[in-house]
């Protein structure tokens, strides 16, 4: 039998390896979204295709990119498989008492200890500074917890989450006046521009995760860029960084 301290730390390595996979996920989605966003409401780019003749070609690649796009972001947010890392099984793992317990500790105990002043090092760490980072970690907790409910509650998601159970991942037919059809998204009312917001949410979700379970973050900006960058030179397009 394990103890412990050992069942303990079974648990946050568990948790630190879901946390980095599904940090990696959230990068790869951003990649998509990224070289796909173009293709969404750059108007120059989209004139420039219907000029050259490509349009019905651009549209189907469009549609293809998008809808892969928004079938990784439903993984990432609300994977129902044990073995893949989402957002929603992370909370469920948190919100066992023995788990969230340890994982306080640790974010705890990695707080910093020592503080350099006119060259002298202090110790800065006591019974203060145990109970300010307690406090901190509660804060962070609430806060993931209630994003959590917001980006699973919200109708962009439970809209994309139909699309992607009724159309993408399986092929849902309906019984209809004339027969049978495939799923109908119209009455879903989707439009370009909530799949950036759904990503944005997600991407707040999971900094936190990664800060609380990992005392880890990650450089957001230089992806960004870089990946921004690459769109637009395969594109063709002028490279407005502002627009990450």
């Amino acid at each position: 039998m394990f103890d412990d301290a050992t069942m303990n730390r079974k648990r946050i390595d568990k948790l630190e390896g879901h946390v980095k996979a599904l940090l990696t996920l959230l990068i790869q989605a951003y990649s998509q979204f990224l070289f796909l966003r173009p293709m969404l409401g750059n108007l120059s780019l989209i004139t420039r295709i219907g000029i050259e003749g490509k349009a019905a070609g651009f549209e189907r690649l469009r549609e293809i990119l998008y809808w892969s796009f928004i079938q990784e972001l439903i993984k990432v947010c609300d994977d129902a498989d044990d073995r893949t890392p989402s957002i929603r099984r992370i909370l469920e793992e948190l919100s066992d008492p023995q788990t969230l317990g340890a994982v306080e500790n640790k974010y705890v105990q990695m707080l910093p200890r020592i503080r350099l002043v006119n060259g002298v090092v202090h110790d800065t760490y006591g019974p203060h500074e145990e109970e300010q980072g307690k406090k901190h970690f509660a804060s962070l907790y609430s806060r993931v917890t209630k994003n959590t409910e917001e980006l699973l509650g919200s109708l962009a998601f439970k809209s994309f989450r139909d699309v992607r159970h009724k159309l993408i991942a399986h092929n849902e037919l309906r019984k209809t006046e004339d027969g049978y059809d495939f799923f109908d998204i119209t009455p879903l009312k989707i439009t370009y521009g909530q799949e950036r917001i759904l990503l944005e949410k997600a991407r707040e979700v999971i900094d936190d995760l990664n800060s609380i379970v990992r005392n880890a973050s990650f450089d957001w900006d230089s992806l960004l860029t870089s990946e921004h960058k690459d769109a637009c030179d395969y594109w063709g397009i002028e490279c407005n960084i502002g627009l990450q």
